[in-house]
């Protein structure tokens, strides 16, 4: 399975087109955008024409990157010919994985939070250094900052629709173990926050009153029991021979459907 940071980074719509544009632009032959932190380098999407061997879910020794360097600095780096270029001839990163062509850009979210980096690598030595190429690719890494940002978003929202969904089916279990225990008498909005240990104001929050609360357990008890209506004078006695057995059953949901009834909502309709 993908780490969570590879498989975000995979879903982007526009991802491999972004690498497939950064190969072809700089004439490298290994593309990547990792996710760089204090200890780790991961690589969550990859275009690699030249057997690089660091596939999506790889991982690099943080200290022996030069994005750990970018992410120090928030800046890019960038260099043509690493062997002829005074700064990094002798630097550590270039000779460990032979790299002649390098750049990597900073991908920063919401708030200014570190991604990671966008960044071609290639052991031969096309120009990537130009101040053109290096601000397409700061444009890029934007482009994959907002589109990430979005995804977080989006993942954010269904998290939190999820989760009301699952409290709001809580609640409702709540005060159906309240009534098959101690009637409808027994049920009021303190009840069931405690029976679900939440707060009075989280079940205000879905049930703005007592009526609607009991409404929305009727609905979901009716779909747990399900009846088919007869379509046929043969079938009357049969169905609701059925159903009211599961009615003396439950003798608290006649009691509820009753004073749903008489509520001064459903009068007032």
């Amino acid at each position: 399975d993908l780490a969570p940071e590879a498989a975000a980074i995979s879903n982007l719509p526009d991802i491999d087109a972004i690498l497939e544009v950064c190969a072809r632009v700089t004439g490298v032959g290994y593309a990547v955008v990792a996710h760089v932190t204090e200890d780790r380098w991961l690589a969550c999407a990859v275009l690699d024409e030249v057997a690089f061997g660091l596939p999506v879910g790889g991982e690099l020794p943080i200290r022996s990157t030069l994005c750990n360097e970018v992410r120090q600095t928030r800046a890019p780096i960038a260099f043509d010919q690493a062997s002829a270029d005074q700064l990094w001839r002798d630097h550590h990163t270039p000779k460990a994985y032979g790299l002649e062509s390098y750049i990597a850009v900073p991908i920063l979210l919401e708030g200014g939070e570190f991604f990671g980096t966008l960044c071609p690598i290639d052991p031969r030595p096309p120009p990537p250094s130009r101040p053109e190429t290096v601000r397409m690719f700061e444009l890029f890494a934007i482009l994959i900052a907002t589109q990430l940002d979005a995804h977080r978003r989006v993942t954010r929202s269904e998290a939190a629709l999820l989760d009301a969904q699952e409290t709001a089916e809580l609640l409702l279990d709540a005060v159906l173990g309240l009534m098959a225990g101690a009637g409808i008498d027994g049920l009021t909005m303190e009840a069931v926050a405690e029976r679900v240990g939440v707060s009075l104001r989280t079940v205000y929050r879905y049930f703005p009153d007592r009526t609607t609360l009991l409404t929305a357990a009727l609905a979901r008890h009716n779909q747990a029991v399900p009846f088919e209506s007869p379509t046929s004078p043969d079938q009357i006695g049969a169905a609701y021979g059925e159903v009211f057995p599961r009615f003396d059953d439950t003798p608290a949901i006649v009691q509820a459907a009753g004073y749903k009834l008489e509520s001064p909502d459903v009068k007032a309709n």
